[in-house]
């Protein structure tokens, strides 16, 4: 076998002390490049087999081994035969080994140890193994915890001998099986692939002391509207002490409540209150950056000499001879998501901060281990506390390129969206795996994590979420929801192709169909309204499109989320002028119009379309002049349309948007094949017609929806014949499918099931 980028003396001194047959050895420097040629040689399908022929065989991946002439990263493949006290232990009988990872102390950040350990775990799915073995001592409490995490059960003690001495290690075994075939499903699905997550912003959600802003007492008027929808969880937008810079994503006390909100107390009795009602309770975690006011960067703004100072981003202008930042001394190109530089110059200490996006919001510098483990241990107390669990915002933005070099010029802009040198970075999936580990290992009940992640592909988001790698049980993305903007901004519109869109939410179907799990949404706190986005808002098409693309989207496979109101079919608010918006994002924007004499007629129906204002009105309870959400003058005008679309008119109504939603929900919860069950895309490129069948053993599940206003005729096949309608949102429809053509009204949608 060749293994290339050994290092021959280094393997050969460390095979005459291990007693190993096969050694493989590098330096640091080397040492991913060697990881990667390992994985295509030694765990080649030919080399594999080998191993695998042999149960005896053990594969050791090693860091450094105590008596080793060497620093660096060794794997080995060892002859040592398992003890037979074991061997009769194991269940299923392993075919493979891993049976130990070295990692010297202090080590264990780089998440060397985890990467190989996910490597060879599909090494050993692919080449057919039906186990794995792992080894650790009795006093490595953490590797336990790791092996542990990652699925491996403690079953006995194996000795091997490591130079002239013997040793015992504690062994744990993992089963590899493939996907099983009972009912088409995967066994044993995580609890929330059949649940629904609806967000509530609470700012806008209700409020009950009469000041116009939301609160928590507002939800706890209204959490029997949640338990009467069905949900199984609720997602909390930020609640915590801020400035409110970028409405509560700017944090200045993660461990408080903002008086604005309510209080400690209140968020207590809001946890039992859920939970009493079977509904968990998801805590919006903002930790890329904090707000300026946090007592962390007011420490680490006091000075250079600061113990905090590298808690944040700072660096030096880009000439270090001048005192001042003017224009052109940031120390790159980079660009603010609310427009301008990503960097703010700091008078009083002479440097500049890195903020992604308000110059309020200062990046956490999570390269810091101090950083990561105040994080941490605030998580723990805030489940301590009963929360279940954190949608955790932009999280794939923590690690950046350590070079911070300038991104890619763009002609004509001095700042850029330089997002491929902070998105997805280095370190990011060994900081949420350590994250994991810290927070949520070994800890009992049921939790949610959440990863926002904008710009992530589905290959990337199969690493994030994949169970075995312990990081995220979920992404948040935001490919469907770019396919109405342009180049140049969100605000840049450009006419829906629904055709692409369908496209990319069927891609993102089957790219996480093996491994990995993702968000279903259309609406966010972020996001413009759905039906006046993707649907027609037009009154006569409104109640039926708002029943489309909630049919669509409930039955695909993921966590479905419910944005406060889109259970009711909330539209966007009719802006007329640029005064009209609030949010940071679009008062930049239209600044930056003025400055730079953008076209603001575009700018404006851009703003109209995409404007996240349109997602934080009001909560339209009833038809009253301020829709129910409070009794005084809210800080967001109501939408007009309050009159006639609200809860009052919806809930308990049949055949409403509300009870749509309701239904849609209770068919998850009820049928695993929409929860776990395979896709595949009908008539994808029909621009009208979405449709696509779900396939769980002898169960097909087919969804269809007509995304126009014009009727139209469909031939679905002889082979559902006879399916029965589960839901649809026009009453009045056959019990059964009839053989032959099948007729769809204007934005009529059906979902079939055939046994």
């Amino acid at each position: 076998m060749t293994v290339r980028r050994a290092l021959p003396a280094d393997a050969a001194a460390l095979a005459e002390v291990a007693g190993v047959t096969f050694a493989l050895a590098c330096p640091p420097s080397t040492a991913q490049e060697a990881i990667d040629d390992f994985i295509a040689t030694a765990l080649s399908e030919a080399a594999f087999g080998r191993y695998l022929a042999d149960p005896a065989r053990t594969l050791l991946v090693a860091e450094s081994v105590p008596g080793a002439p060497f620093d660096g990263y060794t794997m080995l493949v060892s002859g040592d035969p398992v003890d037979a006290d074991v061997a009769a232990a194991v269940r299923i009988r392993p075919t493979a080994e891993l049976s130990k990872i070295y990692v010297r102390e202090g080590s264990h950040g780089r998440g060397t140890a985890r990467e190989l350990l996910m490597r060879t775990i599909d090494a050993a799915r692919e080449g057919g193994a039906a186990g794995i073995w792992l080894g650790t001592n009795e006093e490595n409490v953490r590797a336990q915890r790791f092996y542990a995490k990652h699925g491996f059960e403690r079953i006995g003690t194996k000795r091997f001998k490591l130079g002239d001495r013997y040793e015992h290690d504690l062994v744990f075994e993992r089963p590899i099986g493939p996907r099983s075939e009972e009912d088409g499903r995967v066994s044993d699905p995580a609890w929330f692939t059949s649940a629904v997550v609806y967000q509530i912003y609470p700012r806008s959600f209700a409020d009950s002391d009469g000041d116009g802003i939301g609160d928590l007492g507002g939800v706890l008027e209204h959490v029997d509207h949640l338990a009467t929808l069905g949900v199984d969880v609720v997602w909390l937008s930020p609640i915590y002490s801020s400035p409110q810079a970028d409405n509560g994503y700017d944090i200045s006390d993660y461990e408080d409540i903002d008086p604005l909100f309510g209080t400690l107390e209140q968020l207590d009795e809001l946890i039992a209150a859920l939970h009493a009602r079977g509904i968990k309770l998801v805590m919006d975690l903002v930790v890329n950056h904090t707000s300026d006011e946090h007592a962390w960067f007011r420490e680490s703004a006091s000075g250079r000499d600061s113990a905090k100072r590298d808690w944040y981003v700072w660096r030096d202008p880009r000439d270090p001879s001048t005192s001042s930042g003017g224009p052109g001394q940031e120390p790159n190109n980079w660009g603010s998501f609310f427009s301008g530089s990503a960097w703010q110059w700091h008078e009083a200490s002479g440097q500049y901060y890195l903020h992604l996006f308000d110059r309020k919001q200062p990046d956490l510098n999570w390269e810091n281990e101090d950083v990561r483990e105040a994080v941490f241990a605030m998580m723990r107390r805030w489940l301590d506390r009963g929360v279940d669990g954190f949608r955790m915002d932009v999280i794939n933005f923590i690690s950046k390129d350590p070079s911070y070099a300038d991104g890619p010029p763009v002609a004509g802009r001095e700042h850029v969206n330089a997002f491929q040198m902070f998105a997805d970075g280095p370190r990011v999936h060994e900081f949420l795996a350590e994250m994991h580990e810290q927070v949520f290992a070994g800890r009992e009940g049921s939790f949610l994590t959440v990863g926002e992640m904008p710009g992530v592909t589905p290959e990337e988001a199969v690493l994030y979420t994949d169970p075995d790698r312990g990081e995220v049980d979920m992404v948040f993305q935001f490919e469907h929801v770019s396919i109405d903007q342009g180049p140049t901004s969100k605000f840049d519109h450009i006419a829906l192709d629904r055709v692409s869109l369908k496209r990319s939410l069927h891609r993102w179907q089957t790219a996480l169909a093996a491994k990995g799990w993702n968000s279903l949404y259309w609406d966010n706190h972020d996001q413009p309204r759905a039906v006046s986005r993707f649907g027609d808002d037009d009154p006569a098409y409104w109640e039926q499109s708002a029943k489309a693309l909630a049919t669509i989207l409930h039955g695909m496979r993921g966590t479905p989320y419910v944005y406060q109101g889109e259970e009711l079919g909330m539209t966007n608010y009719p802006f007329r002028s640029a005064a009209e918006h609030r949010d940071v994002e679009a008062v930049n924007f239209w600044k930056r119009v003025l400055a730079e004499g953008l076209d603001q007629q575009a700018a404006l129906t851009g703003m109209a379309k995409a404007g996240r204002d349109n997602a934080r009105t009001p909560m339209q309870w009833d038809a009253s002049p301020t829709a129910g959400f409070t009794t005084g003058e809210p800080w967001l005008p109501v939408n007009p349309n309050r009159s006639w679309l609200n809860a009052t008119a919806q809930v308990g109504k049949a055949g409403s948007v509300f009870e749509h939603y309701r239904a849609l929900i209770a068919l998850r919860h009820e049928h695993p094949v929409i929860a776990n069950g395979d896709f595949t895309g009908l008539l994808e490129n029909d621009p009208d017609v979405w449709a696509y069948v779900r396939t769980a053993g002898r169960q097909k599940l087919l969804v269809v929806a007509n995304c126009s206003r014009q009727p139209r005729e469909l031939e679905l096949g002889d082979g559902w014949s006879g399916a029965r309608l589960l839901l649809g949102s026009v009453e009045g429809r056959a019990a059964a499918l009839a053989p032959g053509p099948v007729t769809l009204a204007g934005w009529e949608s059906r979902i079939y099931l055939q046994e």
